[in-house]
This record gives structure tokens, C-alpha cells and sequence, in this order.
């Protein structure tokens, strides 16, 4: 591949059983308007509805932009850190933007935007944005995820630790904080968003621009986010904030105590 034909952006998917909603995602990355070439790395986690038949679809469609990685087990209730294990190593682009497969992009100029900022000001390492809530059938919901927020502005480490701030669908990295090695304290982290979040604050400056681009669905069957109330007890309440306690304490020790009052803030 000649430098002239590498993806500026590598698109980093990850789905399982979301054979109703993959469709949406895969049309929200295809119709995006850029000046650059972008691919789309998509994982299904050994998928056991439509979901693999419906990427196979699109894949003959675009062959050039729609590189599919196909598991036989799921690898996930496995343990594995999918994105690490099977993604990073496929990323060819400048930067990853990521999303879920239930997820999806309502902005064509999205892409671009952030691209544009991060390209304009390299002292920042992601910019995210706001993004709607949606039911199953796309039905806005009345609520926003995001800082609160009257304009675009740089999020500060308290912000970035609170969790629930940086939305996946949201994101777009430079690549090597997302393709790189990362400290083994974020892998104690539970549920690793706000670690994620914190470590790239840690290492770099984060924007966020003050505009709805993409559209999160709230109570898809299986998601971790369904799961976690449906499952819902006061033991595993705690258990989860203890683990969150636990992992921004060896974050802590990790910085040598740099960031000592921020993550006070939030503990």
C-alpha cells in the first residue's frame, strides 16, 4: 500500500449478536464526506445471529474499506481484551475512531471535523463530542452523554475520570494511544472506559466539541450496560465501585502522585 492509499482513519468496530442495528452503524462510517481515505475494522465476537451475514454483505460491497476479523469462539467471555488482541494490530490510520455495533454516526461531516482539530492542534491527543440517546427503534430519549457544557472546550483529568463523560462512538484518537502499549494498571479496571479516559489525559489533551454526532442506543438486549441493571444488587453496586476505587489508587502510584488531587476528586 502506497502512503497516497493509507487510511488517514482507522474506523475500530467491535459487535456481537447486533444483527438488528449493525446495518445502521456500517451506513453511518460509509456515508461519512472526507478528504482523506479511511477503512473499517470490524470485530464480531463470534456473532450467532444475522450480524456476520449482514458485515459479509457490506464487505462485498466496499472490499477496500470493510476489512472483517470473524471469530469462531466468543473471546470476550474469555477474558480478552479484544481491541489490543485483535484490533490495534490491524490499524493502519493516523487515528482510530471507535463505535459499538448498536451504536451509530448521524453526522457525515464527523470525521473530518475532528481530523481537522486534531490535525490543527497536535498538543491534543483525542477529541470527542456529544452524542443523543436513543431507544432500539432510534427514538430520542430526551438526554445527552458528555460534560456539561454550553461550548466546545478542553476536558480537564476530573472530568476524564468521572466516567460516562467520553462516549465510545465518540471518540477519535491519535493511533498510537489506542494501537501502543498501556500501563497494567488499566487492566484492573472492571469496566476500562474511564481508565481509558484518565490514561489519555494523563498522556495528552483532550477536546470536546460541543456538537451531537453520533446516537447511543440504551437497552439493547445483552449489552454490558443492560446487563449491568438487569443483573443489578447493592453487593455487585459496591463491588464495581470498590474495583474503580482500587484501579484509580494504582493509578495514582503509576503517576507518582501527579495527579494525586484529581483522582481525590472523584474517589
Amino acid at each position: 500500500m502506497s502512503d497516497t492509499d493509507r487510511p488517514i482513519v482507522s474506523i475500530c468496530c467491535t459487535t456481537y449478536n447486533h444483527g438488528k442495528y449493525i446495518a445502521d452503524c456500517l451506513e453511518g462510517f460509509l456515508a461519512q464526506k472526507t478528504t482523506f481515505a479511511f477503512e473499517i475494522i470490524i470485530h464480531d465476537d463470534a456473532s450467532k445471529d444475522e450480524t456476520t451475514r449482514t458485515i459479509e454483505i457490506y464487505r462485498t460491497r466496499y472490499p477496500h474499506i470493510i476489512k472483517p476479523i470473524y471469530q469462531e469462539e466468543n473471546q470476550y467471555s474469555k477474558g480478552i481484551k479484544i481491541g489490543a488482541t485483535y484490533i490495534a494490530p490491524k490499524v493502519k490510520g493516523k487515528y482510530v475512531a471507535t463505535c459499538e455495533g448498536d451504536d451509530f454516526w448521524i453526522d457525515p461531516y464527523k470525521l473530518q471535523k475532528q481530523v481537522d482539530f486534531l490535525e490543527s492542534n497536535p498538543e491534543y491527543i483525542m477529541c470527542f463530542h456529544r452524542v443523543a440517546v436513543v431507544d432500539r427503534e432510534k427514538k430520542f430519549l430526551g438526554r445527552y452523554l458528555g460534560p456539561k457544557a454550553k461550548s466546545s472546550r478542553e476536558i480537564s483529568m476530573v472530568e476524564a475520570v468521572t466516567g460516562g463523560v467520553i462516549h465510545v462512538s465518540s471518540r477519535v484518537i491519535r493511533s498510537k494511544y489506542y494501537t501502543g502499549p498501556r500501563p497494567d494498571w488499566m487492566n484492573n479496571a472492571r469496566h476500562g472506559d474511564y481508565a481509558y479516559a484518565m490514561y489519555l489525559a494523563a498522556e495528552g489533551k483532550i477536546f470536546y466539541l460541543n456538537e451531537v454526532m453520533s446516537n447511543y442506543r440504551s437497552g439493547v438486549e445483552n449489552s454490558l450496560m443492560t446487563k449491568f441493571r438487569q443483573n443489578y444488587s447493592k453487593e455487585n453496586d459496591i463491588n464495581y465501585h470498590k474495583n474503580r476505587i482500587e484501579t484509580l489508587e494504582l493509578a495514582d502510584e503509576y503517576y507518582e502522585k501527579r495527579f494525586e488531587h484529581e483522582i481525590g476528586c472523584v474517589v
